[in-house]
C-alpha cells in the first residue's frame, strides 16, 4: 500500500497566505475594514490556540500519569 504523502507545513502556509492575499485583494474592501476583520480573526485564532494548548497540556499530563502508574 502506498504511503500518503503529507504536504510540508511550509508549503501549506505559503498556499494559505497566497489565497488569503488574493481573496483580500478581490474583496474590494477598504483597508480599514480589512484591518478590523483581521483583528477579529486574530483574536479568535488566539483563543483557539490557548484552548488547544490547555487540551494538549491536560492530555500530556494524563499520559505521564498513566505511564507512571503502569511502570510502578
Amino acid at each position: 500500500m502506498a504511503e500518503k504523502i503529507q504536504k510540508p507545513i511550509t508549503i501549506i502556509k505559503q498556499e494559505f497566505t497566497e489565497r488569503l492575499v488574493k481573496y483580500i485583494n478581490e474583496s474590494s474592501l477598504p483597508p480599514f475594514v480589512i484591518e478590523y476583520i483581521l483583528k477579529d480573526i486574530i483574536n479568535e485564532v488566539h483563543l483557539a490556540s490557548v484552548q488547544q494548548l490547555k487540551f494538549d497540556t491536560e492530555r500530556y499530563q494524563k499520559q505521564i500519569s498513566e505511564n507512571k502508574k503502569n511502570n510502578d
